[in-house]
């Protein structure tokens, strides 16, 4: 939400609970946004390996950021598809040709993200402003979180999620 600045409209997941029967150790979650992007997150309390990433695919370009790796947090693949032309009469007409760039990996200072949040936190108070993660973010991550789960036991039939759901949510932080 914080990326795209939106809510996302429908929720699904599907889940396995390989260890303990009605308890997920495995998880997939399907996020879509109105402006037509999609959003899909994999976790496992279960897993072996910590993985923290965030993969943005786009029409241009790619990014990787790895919250794990201490090194190279962040890399900008130019990397793409392009397609010949806009329509074609036949398929044999139709055409894709692949773009592959360079890989760029800018220098990202480690900084702790509790420290940080601590901080904003502390800025906002100082300052009389609102938070990156306040109320509202909280309450909205509940309210999907919520709505996952609803599709997760309804076997990952997609849940909508009304845009009046977060303007509920948000009269009621504003009070």
């Amino acid at each position: 939400c914080y990326l795209l600045e939106e809510e996302p409209i429908s929720v699904a997941v599907q889940g396995v609970d390989s260890v303990s029967d009605g308890l997920a150790d495995l998880a997939y979650m399907s996020l879509r946004f109105p402006s037509g992007i999609h959003g899909h997150i994999q976790v496992s309390w279960l897993s072996p390996r910590k993985i923290r990433q965030t993969t943005i695919v786009g029409s241009k370009k790619m990014v990787i950021f790895d919250d794990v790796d201490p090194v190279e947090k962040l890399k900008i693949f130019d990397k793409g598809v392009n397609q010949s032309a806009p329509y074609t009469e036949t398929l044999e007409e139709f055409h894709w040709s692949y773009r592959r760039g360079d890989v760029l990996i800018p220098h990202v200072e480690f900084k702790e993200p509790l420290r940080l949040e601590i901080q904003d936190f502390i800025d906002s108070v100082a300052n009389k402003t609102r938070p990156v993660a306040d109320g509202y973010s909280g309450l909205r991550a509940v309210k999907v979180l919520e709505m996952a789960d609803k599709s997760l036991k309804n076997g990952g039939v997609p849940v909508a999620i009304e845009p009046s759901d977060f303007s509920k949510i948000k009269k009621v932080y504003s009070q």
